[in-house]
């Protein structure tokens, strides 16, 4: 896939994803501090998909990217 053949609201939408998952791993540091190596790498792995792939569905069943946001 092409970057020409993206629109404006499938590249919001592919950034919104990735900040909330880099925001889930941030929290999860924040929270666990230098202790996050000691949880079990398969189930961060699967809890950031969880949460990405519920911030994508919600995301886009809101409506949030169907219309164009002129006051923002």
């Amino acid at each position: 896939m092409s970057f020409k053949r993206l629109n404006r609201r499938t590249l919001a939408f592919i950034h919104d994803i990735a900040v909330a998952a880099i925001a889930y791993a941030l929290a999860l540091y924040l929270r666990m501090g230098n202790d996050i190596t000691t949880l079990p790498t398969g189930s961060v792995f699967t809890s950031l998909l969880l949460f990405t792939g519920t911030c994508a569905v919600v995301f886009w069943v809101s409506g949030l990217y169907r219309s164009i946001w002129i006051f923002a």
